[in-house]
């Protein structure tokens, strides 16, 4: 008996040849997916209250309104809420980062001492710092441009929404 003929490897081959082309696809739809899933989501979740008005006397389109005004209202003070907070946390982080970059300069200091000391470890000119600031900047620079896609995933949902 060939080993492709077990029915333990042929159903592992199918999911394979099914599930790779599906997760390629996915991955190359994230940028829509994302908003599509959500909608859906929303769609799931808000379908019985709009059903639930609809019972009580009012038309679709009135229910449709109510429930999608109710949503952007509980988003926009949830949104309210959190960005006073959020912007006292950055201008508090913006404070602190000039004692945190100096604990982080003395902290490199003792590791290169500590390492010349007894590993016997020479740092090349500049030490640690210069190097966990290019790292810093690389990580800065990939949060933006996390930030910029899911700016741009939530400006598609909101055009998706109406579908």
């Amino acid at each position: 008996m060939r080993i492709i003929d077990r029915p333990v490897i042929k159903a592992g081959l199918v999911f394979l040849v099914i599930a790779i082309p599906i997760a390629f696809l996915a991955w190359l739809l994230k940028t829509v997916m994302l908003p599509i899933v959500i909608a859906s989501v929303l769609y799931v979740m808000l379908e019985p209250v709009v059903a639930w008005l609809q019972r009580s006397g009012m038309n679709k389109i009135a229910a449709i309104t109510i429930v999608l005004l109710v949503l952007i209202g509980t988003i926009a003070i949830f949104v309210g809420y959190s960005v006073p907070v959020i912007s006292e946390q950055f201008a508090e982080f913006r404070e602190r980062l000039p004692q945190a970059w100096e604990n982080v300069s003395q902290l490199s200091v003792k590791i290169e001492s500590w390492l010349n000391e007894n590993l016997g470890v020479e740092m090349e000119t500049g030490g640690l710092l210069p190097s966990a600031s290019v790292m810093a900047r690389q990580w800065s620079g990939k949060l933006i441009g996390g930030a910029s896609g899911v700016l741009a995933d939530i400006v598609l949902w909101l055009f998706l929404i109406p579908l």
